[in-house]
């Protein structure tokens, strides 16, 4: 007999744990000798009990019962049955052992129990018999096992009555009493048993669906050799298998059981289930423990499985086979992406005690934290210090790459996503010299933004922009190099030479731009060969679920199905019925390869001002605009010096550079012949993307610009795009009220005019500042960010300031920081008289 139980949960305390019906069924259980074992095992961490419970299966339930703690610890319990904690056998084992015996222990103490308790085995038979000569019907057979009982012990009539009630409760009758009119009698004994509507067509479903409740009665079954189904035996023992091998974009999943001594594959039974009418999908009003579904295994072969079971384990298969097709052998081949869906099925195998669970729970593991194999350390080639958020971003995407994965790096603008893969690059750089090339394909505009981050951040790195005509000839020298930009538009130009290729990492910067699966980028894009594919955009969703779908399709393809059972298993239950469960399978899916932090959350690690240069390129139309002026102004320019002195010139310079620099803002700021036709405008067009992006993630928007028509142009804009905004310049007559209506939040964004809006307002409800078109002068762009950034703002504030690169944007910009006085006076209009300003200067602002 073990020693006296120290477990420390006593009896008194058991209603603490377990609802009042499973107490009380556990202490009938116990009370007539259900537990057949048990044994008690302590050590320092923990007390353990086990024990086997007894079932109207074959083989008895394993139950065990941990606490951890002492009595102010916590309890926990395991059981193979389908309620697996909890349950009533649990509490029949703590009974037992709060008494400390178990069943055998207690026959042998008892003197008033002189022998084993009269128990005889009830047995059915499924036959089959002729009803005529043209038809046969099904038949059960019942009789009584009384050898374990020994040789001296009568018919246990009680019970066989119980039996019989049983049967007919069920609907069966016996031959004799059925309503037949021809029946083969020479087949058929009074002990055969039928029912008494009968149909042809369902007399084995029907017979089966029954025999299932009988096995939860407790009755053993077995057919006669004329059945046309064969029951199997076992459906206990579950496994799971999994084949990965390193390099491997997929790996193989199994399911199975144990049936007749071999491993029998589950998963094609499981779906066989959800097709069939007789498993029952909801639980049933009398379910139990011992419920059983019989499962077809082949045409012939049935096998008894735990409904309960079956049903813990049918949603997350499912979801993982509606997706691909099984194999031959009946294993899924699942995506690496997928990998992360085997945490719901590590779960359940936990519980349930899978064969192979501790496998399954390693990758599930894996793939959950998505931990790197150690922790980031920038190089010494990376020369800049990350915020602790943007360190989180940079271990993420290592750990993504060392696993072979993609991702969407998903971060609110202005919160630095091209630095933290610039470090990404550096990373893999440093632990690989040999690295394959990146490829980043951003819009035409932000080429040289990206440039310009690279040589800042990461000057180590080996930088080639594609462009021109001569760009074929780059791409047999692609290995020289360590980051390749190009842009949407040269990427599909250049599809078949980009098919030669691979790439240790390709991202697609404000990757929104393939939300439109078809689309020829979209396209092309899915063609590339890497290592890594990554996405980077503060909105990769704007307006339907089949976007998110189109980029994940990229960077992780297969984690999402295609995109037809997408929209069945996801975006039609979500978007349509409001599906909130559909919903959260969909966030827990995409989560481990989704990083989004908003600024409100990562506001702690944010200065109070963050300035950030938006460098933006200009093209066709614009640029050939741009140049023909540049040139026409430089040569009026260095005429009238040569007429009237460069002193006396001032006039002239600054009437050029405003001409150049509303040809950056916008060619229709121009009163000329050669500006009328010009209709694009590169920095109209970011500015519509960066509203787009902000107003999408809650952002609250000053756009300040000098010149007024600018204002007019950026209006029609916002309206497409049904942005709400107020405006401020010099016309408006009423200041008080567009102030107020962006203050209490009815409009995102505000369009204001240097010139009204640059001092006396208080902005403290804005986040992010735009200079549309810096003024030069310093103090008086200082003047109008503080609109927000003052006292009273409790948020950090972000100002960019959009360049045209290789323009007179930035060379004064470049100059301001040379010769600060000169680059203040070429816009101050107070004087033009005295400018001081050399022919060196001139040549430095117009020169190409």
């Amino acid at each position: 007999m073990p020693a006296r139980s120290s477990f420390p949960l006593s009896l008194d305390e058991l209603d603490r744990y377990f609802q009042a019906n499973v107490l009380s069924a556990g202490r009938e259980l116990a009370a007539r000798d259900g537990v057949l074992e048990w044994s008690l095992q302590e050590n320092p961490q923990q007390i353990a009990l086990h024990g086997s419970v007894e079932s109207a299966r074959d083989e008895p339930w394993m139950v065990e019962v941990v606490s951890r703690g002492g009595k102010t610890g916590t309890v926990e319990t395991h059981c193979t049955c389908a309620v697996m904690e909890w349950c009533k056998h649990a509490a029949a084992l703590l009974a037992v052992a709060g008494r400390n015996e178990s069943a055998r222990e207690r026959r042998e103490r008892s003197d008033l129990d002189a022998g084993p308790r009269p128990r005889p085995q009830a047995e059915v038979e499924l036959r089959v018999r002729r009803r005529d000569l043209h038809e046969k019907l099904c038949a059960l057979r019942l009789s009584f096992d009384y050898a374990a009982l020994g040789a001296d012990s009568g018919p246990d009539l009680e019970f066989e009555r119980q039996a019989v009630s049983r049967l007919r409760k069920i609907g069966l009758t016996p031959i004799r009493s059925a309503r037949y009119s021809t029946v083969d009698a020479a087949e058929l004994r009074d002990d055969d048993w039928v029912f008494d509507t009968w149909q042809a067509s369902d007399q084995i479903s029907l017979f089966l669906h029954f025999a299932e409740l009988l096995l939860e009665f407790g009755f053993r079954l077995r057919t006669a050799e004329d059945f046309p189904v064969r029951l199997a035996s076992s459906g206990n023992t579950f496994y799971t298998n999994i084949d990965e091998t390193a390099g491997n974009p997929w790996f193989d999943f199994d399911l199975g059981v144990e049936v007749d001594g071999e491993r029998v594959s589950l998963l094609p039974i499981l779906l066989r289930a959800l097709e069939s009418p007789t498993f029952p999908l909801k639980p049933l009003p009398q379910e139990t423990d011992q419920t059983v579904w019989f499962a077809p295994l082949d045409e012939l072969r049935r096998v008894a499985l735990p409904v309960r079971r079956v049903r813990a384990l049918l949603a997350p298969v499912l979801e993982l086979a509606m997706e691909t097709e099984l194999g031959s052998d009946g294993r899924l081949r699942l995506p690496r992406a997928r990998a992360a869906a085997l945490q719901l099925l590590d779960q359940i195998a936990h519980s349930q005690r899978l064969i192979g669970m501790e496998r399954l729970h390693a990758i599930a593991e894996r793939f959950r934290c998505l931990a790197p194999p150690q922790t980031p350390v920038l190089p010494d080639t990376f020369s800049a210090e990350l915020r602790p958020y943007q360190q989180h971003g940079l271990g993420w995407l290592n750990a993504l790459h060392y696993y072979e994965l993609g991702g969407i790096l998903a971060d609110d603008m202005g919160l630095g996503k091209t630095i933290q893969l610039l470090a990404h690059l550096c990373s893999l750089k440093a632990i690989d010299a040999t690295v394959a090339p990146a490829l980043v394909i951003t819009a035409t505009s932000v080429l040289p933004n990206w440039r310009r981050e690279a040589e800042r951040f990461a000057p180590t790195l080996r930088v080639l922009t594609l462009h021109g005509a001569q760009r074929a000839r780059d791409f047999e020298n692609l290995r020289e190099f360590d980051l390749i930009l190009t842009s949407y538009t040269l990427l599909v130009r250049d599809r078949e030479l980009h098919a030669a290729q691979a790439y240790g990492v390709v991202a697609l910067d404000e990757a929104q731009a393939i939300k439109n699966p078809k689309s020829l980028a979209a396209t092309v894009a899915r063609t590339l060969n890497a290592r890594q594919r990554l996405c980077l955009t503060g909105t990769p969703m704007e307006n339907h679920l089949g976007e998110l779908w189109s980029l994940f399709d990229f960077a992780t393809p297969g984690l999402l199905g295609d995109e037809k059972s997408f929209a069945r298993l996801f975006r039609t239950p979500i978007e349509k019925h409001g599906d909130q469960e559909c919903q959260l399978r969909l966030n827990r899916r995409v989560q481990p390869f989704l990083l989004r932090r908003t600024k409100e959350q990562v506001a702690a690690d944010l200065p109070p001002k963050s300035e950030i240069i938006e460098a933006i390129e200009i093209s066709g139309g614009q640029r050939d605009l741009y140049e023909s002026l540049r040139l026409n102004q430089h040569q009026r320019i260095q005429a009238a010096i040569q007429e009237r002195g460069i002193g006396r010139s001032g006039i002239i310079v600054l009437d050029a550079l405003l001409k150049l620099r509303q040809v950056c803002c916008d060619p229709r700021l121009l009163d000329l012949d050669s500006a009328r036709n010009i209709d694009e405008s590169s920095k109209l067009s970011r500015l519509t993307e960066m509203l787009d992006e902000l107003v999408s993630a809650g952002r609250r928007v000053l756009v300040f610009s000098q010149f007024t028509r600018m204002l007019d142009l950026i209006e029609p804009e916002l309206r497409e795009r049904q942005i709400c905004f107020a405006r401020l310049d010099g016309a408006s007559r009423d200041r008080e009220e567009p102030v107020q209506r962006f203050q209490n939040g009815e409009v995102p964004v505000f369009l204001i005019s240097l010139r009204a809006g640059g001092v006396g307002l208080n902005l403290t409800a804005a986040d992010t500042v735009i200079h549309y078109d810096p003024w030069w002068n310093p103090a008086v762009e200082a003047q109008a960010t503080d609109r927000a950034h003052r006292i009273g703002q409790d948020k950090p504030v972000f100002v960019y300031r959009l360049i045209c690169t290789g323009t007179i944007e930035e060379k004064i910009q470049a100059l301001q920081a040379r010769k600060a006085a000169l680059a203040n006076a070429l816009l101050d209009e107070a004087s033009t008289e005295n400018l001081a300003i050399t022919p060196e200067d001139i040549a430095a602002l117009f020169d190409a």
